[in-house]
């Protein structure tokens, strides 16, 4: 792990994680350092403002437009007022349309939205785009795999995440394979957004700061300590009550809190599991002879199908935010939008 002077250190979770605020300017600086931000604009110059003048596909802008002002509707710098932008969607506009010019064979797909709307919390548009763009093509994280056409990385991780599901919490895996309820939808949403839809930017922030220095076993270890959790919730329910509870599931702000005060020691055991996971495909691509189709267990993807999934995300955000007009983070601390705003 990695602070703002070069040494290991994370900031520590407090029992009540709430009142333990992320201080921004201390985030954004470990944020800009593992992504490698002053080097990136020192060796490209003014690029970010160029690929913001660069032409992409106009259906492409128009998603981009019409999924900014649904990221994060509750935090203050990403209200709608009578229908106009702020200088919030602006911001996450030029970032999403500045990475869909950068990196055209991906563009934008729904999801990235909130990969792009946290950074943006903490520091300006142009550093927010390399912090983006090293989430996205790190090899500890490469989050642009989850995007590509067919999105394999997302296979793959379902995949893991089955296995993981099955070893791990065995009892509530074969309840769900009894009951034919899947738990696809919910993680593809995690997966997709690194969790960023799920709960209060700080949360997310503490949650990152992990992902950014021990790479994507984190979201693993994250999902499976959820299930494990809230699994009783499940073992109650059958039938279509248990279909039901599975596609609206929401993720509460406690646990969150608790799975993130044990990180450290629950990321040792899922990853001893991800090892036998990898091991188990290694022998099975040997001998089918080196070939390695991918995994039919799980429906195939489309831009189509993500964006049906990310609907229900939306329903989730919009009861949100009509239930908590201002969350307690936008309290807490000022965002680089708001102090732009002020100066």
């Amino acid at each position: 792990s990695l602070n703002v002077s070069g040494k290991a250190n994370l900031y520590p979770v407090d029992d009540d994680l709430q009142q333990h605020h992320v201080s921004v300017h201390q985030t954004g600086l470990v944020w800009k350092e593992m992504a490698k931000v002053d080097e990136k604009q020192a060796g490209g110059g003014d690029s970010f403002y160029l690929l913001c003048s660069s032409k992409i596909q106009e259906e492409t802008d128009e998603q981009i437009k019409k999924d900014v002002t649904r990221t994060f509707p509750y935090l203050s710098y990403l209200q709608v007022h009578e229908t106009k932008w702020t200088l919030g969607h602006a911001n996450l506009h030029k970032v999403l349309y500045a990475y869909a010019a950068y990196d055209p064979e991906i563009g934008y797909c729904q999801g990235m939205n909130f990969l792009a709307a946290l950074p943006l919390y903490f520091m300006p548009p142009d550093e927010a785009f390399w912090v983006l763009c090293h989430q996205m093509q790190s090899p500890n994280l490469l989050w642009r795999e989850y995007y590509l056409p067919g999105f394999p990385k997302l296979h793959a991780s379902l995949e893991c995440f089955q296995y993981l599901t099955k070893t791990l919490i065995p009892d509530l895996h074969e309840h769900l394979q009894k009951e034919d309820a899947q738990i696809t939808v919910i993680a593809t949403q995690w997966f997709l957004t690194a969790f960023a839809y799920s709960t209060t930017a700080h949360n997310i922030a503490l949650l990152w700061n992990h992902l950014f220095v021990e790479g994507h076993d984190v979201m693993f270890t994250m999902a499976i300590s959820i299930l494990q959790i809230e699994k009783n919730k499940f073992l109650s329910k059958n039938g279509t009550q248990l279909q039901e509870f599975t596609f609206t599931f929401t993720l509460s702000s406690e646990v969150f809190c608790q799975v993130l005060k044990n990180m450290d020691n629950q990321l040792k055991f899922t990853r001893e599991a991800i090892a036998k996971f990898n091991q188990s495909k290694n022998l099975l691509k040997k001998e089918a002879g080196g070939s390695s189709r991918q995994s039919t267990k799980f429906a195939l993807f489309s831009r189509a199908s993500i964006s049906n999934i990310f609907n229900s995300v939306y329903e989730k955000i919009r009861a949100q935010a009509q239930q908590q007009q201002v969350q307690p983070q936008t309290q807490q601390f000022t965002s680089i939008q708001q102090q732009q705003q002020q100066v």
